[in-house]
């Protein structure tokens, strides 16, 4: 089974941790995070199990003021992996990541409680308690929950066994493409291979010597190298964390948010955009500036509301590519808090 899980939850209550428990790798990779220790951007990390299990792990900042990176890490996700501390309990971000989770349609969702061992009993069972109420007000859902501690490992092998059963049941989801699909969340050159990009991939399968169309440029590139979970590869299948490179691709014509495609693709690239609104979301004037955040990308935006609310037009301060259907989130002007999505 191949899957995409990412974390989410307040800031310091072990997302990190625990993924380094389950994994055995930790995911950050900016000295500033250890340095600090705390989550800035993505981490990533990779799951794999004796029956061909292979499952890409995404760590994301809990802090305000890194939501949007956290927003990053949504759009290709099959689960979420919530993380509450026992001894802080449910906290103002973990449930900004919910109203997030939410907003966007995600469904397949585990709760994992950390640092039980600096909580008795009692106190687990009232925030066992309190995440039940919070998911039922929320999503009108009960998730399951799992008690860990990543200090002495009690539950780790047990929540591991849960997030493999779990990926293998989630259905087949519909695409926003038949066409290989890919928001790129990362960009860096290596010496000996050249500019190279990472992202989750969705949609179909690349191989080697592909030609893909790189938006919002519209530039052609091919596929010069590919690697998957530490492994070069010749070809990769949708559901997976990936890295690609390309010749003559310079690394200053392809940023973050960028999206990587076919050019039959029914991707769009545009400034303008009408969306149709989640009225449940909606904190919205009917003229303001706020930020629209869609795949792993942002970018200021005026919207102004249209009729009765549902409907908005979007002037974008830049063009994004987007895909029919799409979800998209509207946040303040800075990216710390959901006022809309549609």
């Amino acid at each position: 089974m191949l899957a995409v899980v990412g974390t989410a939850g307040h800031v310091d209550h072990g997302k990190s941790a625990l993924l380094h428990a389950l994994t055995g790798s930790h995911p950050s990779h900016l000295p500033q995070e250890f340095s600090r220790g705390m989550t800035i951007d993505l981490g990533f990390a990779s799951l794999s199990t004796a029956e061909d299990d292979e499952i890409g792990m995404i760590d994301v900042p809990g802090h305000e003021r890194f939501l949007r990176n956290m927003v990053s890490s949504l759009w290709g996700l099959d689960l979420v992996l919530f993380v509450v501390a026992a001894d802080e309990g449910w906290a103002a971000l973990t449930q900004e990541h919910l109203r997030v989770v939410n907003a966007l349609g995600l469904k397949h969702i585990m709760v994992a409680i950390n640092k039980c061992d600096l909580a008795n009993e009692q106190q687990i069972q009232r925030i066992e308690e309190q995440i039940l109420q919070k998911f039922l007000d929320q999503t009108d859902t009960l998730p399951d929950i799992w008690r860990v501690s990543c200090k002495t490992g009690d539950g780790i092998d047990d929540l591991r066994r849960a997030i493999i059963q779990q990926v293998r049941q989630i259905p087949e989801s519909k695409p926003l493409s038949a066409s290989p699909h890919l928001y790129i969340d990362r960009v860096f050159s290596i010496n000996g291979i050249g500019t190279t990009v990472t992202g989750t991939l969705r949609g179909g399968g690349i191989k080697l010597g592909d030609v893909l169309t790189l938006y919002p440029s519209g530039q052609s590139v091919k596929v010069k190298s590919l690697h998957s979970y530490h492994s070069a590869r010749e070809q990769v299948e949708p559901h997976r964390r990936i890295a690609l490179s390309f010749r003559q691709l310079k690394k200053q014509s392809v940023a973050r948010g960028d999206c990587l495609t076919t050019h039959t693709a029914d991707v769009s690239n545009s400034s303008e955009w009408i969306v149709q609104l989640r009225p449940e979301f909606s904190e919205m004037k009917k003229q303001c500036v706020l930020e629209v955040a869609i795949g792993t990308t942002h970018t200021q935006a005026r919207c102004y509301l249209l009729g009765d609310g549902t409907l908005a037009r979007l002037l974008l301060s830049k063009a994004l590519p987007a895909f029919w259907g799409q979800w998209m989130l509207l946040m303040s002007p800075g990216g710390s808090h959901l006022i809309g999505a549609g």
